[in-house]
C-alpha cells in the first residue's frame, strides 16, 4: 500500500536524513570495535547499522523511481 505524495513526502525526508547517520552509527562502533576500546560482540551493532542503512538508501532510490500510484 503506498501512501499520497502528501503524507509519505516528510517520512520519506526522516528517513532520508536516517541513512548518514547509521552510516555513522557503522563507522562508529566498528571502529570501536578494531579498535579493541569496545568488545567484539558490539561489532553486531555496527554490522546492523551499516546493512540498515543501505536497505534504507536502497527502498529510498526504488520508490524515488516508482510513478505516484495514490488517488
Amino acid at each position: 500500500m503506498r501512501l499520497p505524495r502528501s503524507l509519505s513526502g516528510w517520512t520519506m525526508a526522516v528517513f532520508l536524513w536516517t541513512v548518514p547517520f547509521r552510516l555513522l552509527t557503522f563507522t562508529v562502533f566498528t571502529l570501536l570495535v578494531v579498535t579493541g576500546a569496545a568488545p567484539a560482540p558490539f561489532i553486531g551493532v555496527g554490522l546492523w547499522e551499516g546493512a540498515g542503512a543501505v536497505a534504507t538508501g536502497a527502498a529510498l532510490w526504488w520508490e524515488r523511481g516508482r510513478p505516484d500510484t495514490a488517488a
